[in-house]
């Protein structure tokens, strides 16, 4: 399905995992309904699609590196936020990014704050900083890709990997 025209998905209640690319580049994309039951979202999986609200339920254990990238670099202004159910111990958001629980600590998915998503070139964006969550190990691959308003980035002495274009 990835490239195609959708404009909504809903996830059937027994699908436990959406793969790489699934739906990838479906530029029209903006309404997607992730049902219960529902464990892992893979790396890419809806990359590229201007989705601005994301309801995740307590059944998604994971979500892969890029899995939302273009939600927050979209070329579109998108006022993006990521909801999680209460529920739900395995993934945190912050407000400003999204973060997964794993085995040996804690993922940095991907920054999707309104203010760090890249603005109207004309405009003079505000500089922003952020301080990621303590406890965190691993910081994603293009995690705060395209942030330009990004000044800078307070790094826990308990992350041990960062990912490419991080």
């Amino acid at each position: 399905l990835a490239g195609t025209s959708l404009k909504s998905v809903e996830l059937p209640q027994n699908l436990e995992s959406v793969g790489t690319q699934a739906f990838s580049f479906c530029r029209s994309l903006t309404s997607l309904d992730i049902n219960e039951g529902l464990r892992v979202i893979s790396q890419q999986a809806f990359e590229g699609c201007p989705i601005a609200d994301v309801y995740i339920p307590s059944s998604v254990e994971s979500i892969g590196s890029d899995s939302f990238l273009s939600i927050s670099t979209y070329q579109g202004q998108i006022t993006q936020k990521f909801r999680i159910d209460t529920a739900n111990t395995n993934l945190i958001a912050d407000g400003v990014a999204l973060y997964v629980k794993s085995g040996d600590g804690i993922i940095l998915v991907k920054a999707y704050h309104p203010d760090l998503k890249p603005k109207n070139v004309d405009e003079s964006p505000e500089s922003l900083e952020y301080d990621i969550m303590y406890g965190t190990t691993v910081i994603s691959a293009h995690a705060f890709a395209r942030c330009i308003n990004l000044k800078a980035v307070n790094i826990p002495d308990t992350v041990r990997s960062i990912g490419d274009m991080a």
